[in-house]
């Protein structure tokens, strides 16, 4: 069954091509909708904002320290934050890290490291910008 609110076009604020494949806003819509609460979203978004920083210092630490086990951790938080936000490229990154930690392919896994800051970088650009346009447009609606 369509759901109207779902197959619904995404507001203007939250699309820039600039972005496409390193944010899928849709996601962010859709945690709006399912929780009944259109600001969480953008909470959850700041949180993430806040916490990324540390996330990727985290992998990038555990996995050069050899604890395969916090490594392992630290991409599982990762993964599945960027998934909740809407951030296909940083949430595949993690999850092709943990399987290449899993396996034991060091040979693959220390290169493919070596992407995660840049990759973490667009993805917080992308949020970032999101993050401004939907409080900008949220103000210009309230002022209205």
């Amino acid at each position: 069954m369509d759901d109207p609110l779902l197959d619904a076009p995404l507001p203007a604020y939250l699309v820039d091509p600039a972005h496409a494949g390193v944010l899928e806003p849709e996601v962010l819509v859709r945690l709006g909708r399912d929780v009944g609460d259109p600001d969480y979203p953008w909470r959850l978004v700041g949180l993430f904002l806040e916490l990324l920083p540390g996330r990727v210092q985290r992998v990038l630490r555990e996995v050069s320290a050899g604890d395969d086990a916090a490594a392992d951790d630290a991409l599982l938080s990762l993964k599945v934050s960027a998934t909740a936000v809407g951030l296909p490229e940083l949430s595949s990154l993690a999850r092709r890290l943990e399987n290449l930690l899993r396996t034991g392919n060091r040979a693959e896994l220390l290169p493919a490291l070596d992407a995660l800051p840049a990759t973490a970088a667009r993805a917080e650009v992308a949020l970032g910008d999101l993050l401004r346009r939907a409080t900008s447009d949220q103000a210009s609606l309230s002022k209205r």
